[in-house]
């Protein structure tokens, strides 16, 4: 089993920021019901030292219980 706690503490800043903005988005996504089937990095962007995810052309609405 993985220390989540240990794993976390070995990553850079950069990256550790990376994911803590990528799962912000996420989970604004999901709280406005919007599910995104395509992410990747690739599709998170930087802009203004802001982390933006794009590319939602296969982001689905979500039904009930979907999200």
């Amino acid at each position: 089993m993985i220390d989540i706690n240990a794993f976390f503490l070995n990553l850079n800043l950069s990256f550790k920021l990376f994911l803590i903005f990528v799962v912000k988005g996420l989970k604004t996504l999901h709280d406005l019901k919007i599910v995104n089937r395509d992410l990747k990095c690739a599709n998170v962007f930087i802009s203004g030292g802001l982390y933006k995810i794009g590319d939602l052309n296969v982001s689905k609405v979500a039904t009930k219980g979907l999200v």
